[in-house]
């Protein structure tokens, strides 16, 4: 199995977002220059995210989801 479809199988839920015109654009042209899909470059900003501004006991509840989750 492709280390591609082995990732897949580890995502569990889709969720559904409405952006910019301007935003998607910017995505697309992104994942071009990143040569990744735009799932994986949103995947991966909410994350830096979420990392960057929680704090306290919900930034290490955060944390530990998102790291039982990649085991």
């Amino acid at each position: 199995m492709s280390a591609k479809k082995q990732s897949d199988k580890n995502l569990e839920k889709i969720l559904n977002i409405r952006v910019s015109a301007e935003l998607a654009e910017a995505l697309e042209e992104t994942k071009w220059s990143l040569r990744k899909s735009v799932s994986e470059v949103v995947r991966e900003a909410v994350e830096l995210y979420l990392d960057n501004n929680l704090h306290g006991e919900v930034k290490l509840r955060v944390d530990e989801i998102l790291h039982k989750e990649a085991k």
